[in-house]
């Protein structure tokens, strides 16, 4: 075994995810949360993925002991590319920077950065034998759970609420899986998930927006070159006066 878990709790070690769902999830402390340890010292190798997967590239770093478990739709090894129309846009606003955007769109599962964690959580839910599992979400997740389970032959059942866009029930019931949406007193949800990271740097910075089919990567572009200013005093100052001469 190449892993095991420890309790956050107490310390105690729990073999593996085997021994984990056997325990309902829970230390005998019952805390419900462990973390995995590797307890395997060979160095780990990246080869060629053979599937296309990023499971299997990552293989000896994932808590998964058979590769014929893998449930994967080649999620993961997408591409990362630079946009030079966003970063003529910024040029505009008085900021100089460099706009890479990792195509989370190409993720051939739900077309979300959340077939990463769905394609690993079916995995270990498939080799450990687990038939059943519910999750509760508003967009993202659902989707690509109720994908990746569905191709691991494992019944889902979402949690949501009765709010949540129709577009998203409807992917989710096209993949067999179960819904539960109570009535709950909610605003209307419009979900529009963005992951950044920027890298300042002193004579620029570099901006890394991550993209699903969830986001609109414009409609928030405004707001990315508003937080860029925070970090850089200089191009908010550049931007600010911009703003003030064209009023």
């Amino acid at each position: 075994m190449k892993y095991q878990l420890r309790c956050k709790k107490c310390g105690k070690v729990i073999a593996d995810f085997a021994t984990w769902f056997q325990q309902d999830q829970q230390c005998e402390c019952g805390s419900g949360y462990a973390e995995v340890e590797y307890t395997d010292s060979t160095p780990f190798s990246f080869g060629k993925p053979v599937n296309g997967s990023y499971q299997d590239y990552y293989f000896d770093v994932l808590p998964i002991e058979k590769r014929d478990n893998v449930v994967s739709f080649n999620e993961g090894l997408i591409p990362m590319e630079r946009w030079d129309n966003l970063e003529a846009y910024a040029k505009e606003k008085g900021i100089d920077c460099k706009v890479f955007v990792y195509r989370n769109d190409q993720n051939a599962g739900s077309g979300s950065f959340k077939d990463i964690s769905a394609a690993l959580a079916a995995t270990v839910l498939k080799e450990n034998g687990v038939k059943e599992y519910c999750l509760a979400s508003t967009g993202n997740s659902g989707v690509a759970f109720a994908t990746y389970l569905a191709k691991a032959g494992i019944k889902f059942t979402e949690f949501a609420p009765n709010c949540i866009d129709p577009a998203t029930v409807e992917a989710i019931r096209i993949r067999k899986a179960a819904m539960a949406m109570p009535k709950l007193r909610l605003q209307p949800i419009t979900k529009k998930t963005t992951c950044l990271s920027v890298v300042a740097i002193p004579t620029h910075c570099a901006l890394s927006q991550s993209v699903c089919w969830h986001t609109s990567v414009c409609a928030r572009w405004d707001s990315c070159l508003r937080f860029i200013c925070r970090l850089l005093p200089v191009a908010h100052r550049r931007w600010h006066s911009r703003r003030v001469s064209a009023t």
